[in-house]
């Protein structure tokens, strides 16, 4: 994959798709929506060793020029919809509507998408720059971006007071398809032990069931961004960014980002940030809320001997350094 490729990698419920979106209103990206979640990713282990980083690259290559031209609608049709310079106004018309209807036919029959049309034509295919957000590919950042030399990449981090309320929150209100808690997930807790991260802790899975669930949420917090950033840190192309800076300065820690990532400024994700910013809904998965209000909501819902946990947990790892006296 010689194309420039941006990577959004960040646990879920970090504010992975709000940034994913403000990259997304860029003009010249193409913005691909959790790719891996519909073609699921089994060649490349959950947490996978950098050291075997070559056998990964051929998949890894051929993973990205297939979603690049993918016309599945929960990939391409993401709402909102941005204009793009690649994009003729009839081809973006036709995008526009054929993602409209495809998730139409879905509400009347929900096992059915119908494919929707490219954002872009085959001529114009190189003047864009894919975008690649995921909740899923975390732990395997480091062999991923490896693969991808022309890449950038973001780890999202976000508070893990923050990330923990929102899993428990998500889990109350049934909005996720797994039966069993993020907590409870021992068969994920047993890949976990098996990383040097959690070797430098002594971690066990009898420690693991003797904790509380936001005690094992937080080293789910601790291990999979840890990695991510032990994987990464001798890579100058990878960069974390905490979602707290993005929602306290969205302005200028998105002109930040761009810069990193080869973006020049846009008017457009201006427009965006300004109106996503200044709307608010109540949807658990919206995009338009009160930033500031969204990053710290975790202080009114966790109880302080709760939080007292976590930040137990988290003070005694590297990534803690992130969240230093923010509890």
């Amino acid at each position: 994959m010689n194309k420039p490729i941006i990577l959004l990698f960040g646990m879920p419920r970090s504010g992975t798709t709000w940034i994913g979106k403000i990259f997304d209103s860029h003009e010249r990206t193409l913005y691909r929506h959790e790719p891996d979640t519909w073609n699921k990713i089994t060649q490349i282990p959950l947490l996978a060793n950098t050291e075997n980083t070559e056998k990964y690259c051929d998949f890894v290559n051929s993973y990205v020029e297939e979603f690049t031209y993918t016309r599945r609608p929960e990939v391409n049709g993401k709402l909102p919809f941005f204009s793009k310079s690649y994009a003729s106004a009839v081809r973006e018309s036709m995008f526009r509507g054929s993602v409209l209807f495809s998730s139409a036919v879905s509400r009347i029959k929900s096992d059915s998408r119908l494919p929707v049309v490219r954002p872009f034509s085959m001529s114009r295919s190189e003047e864009l720059i894919v975008t690649w957000k995921s909740i899923q590919l975390l732990g395997r950042m480091g062999v991923i971006s490896k693969c991808l030399p022309n890449c950038r990449g973001v780890v999202i981090l976000r508070h893990p007071c923050g990330y923990i309320s929102s899993v428990l929150s998500g889990e109350s209100k049934k909005k996720f398809t797994s039966y069993v808690a993020a907590s409870e997930d021992y068969p994920l807790y047993e890949k976990m032990l098996e990383t040097s991260q959690a070797r430098r802790y002594g971690l066990t899975m009898d420690g693991f069931k003797a904790l509380s669930p936001e005690e094992r949420l937080a080293w789910r917090w601790v291990l999979f961004n840890e990695k991510a950033l032990d994987d990464t840190a001798d890579e100058q192309n990878i960069k974390p960014l905490k979602y707290e800076d993005m929602c306290v300065d969205p302005v200028g820690t998105a002109k930040e980002y761009f810069e990193f990532c080869g973006l020049e400024w846009s008017a457009q994700t201006e427009r965006f940030l300004s109106q996503s910013t200044t709307k608010n809904s109540d949807s658990y998965y919206s995009v338009f809320k009160n930033p500031e209000q969204a990053a710290n909501k975790w202080r009114k819902v966790l109880d302080i001997e709760k939080i007292k946990l976590v930040e137990a947990v988290v003070m005694q790892s590297s990534v803690g350094k992130f969240y230093q006296n923010s509890f």
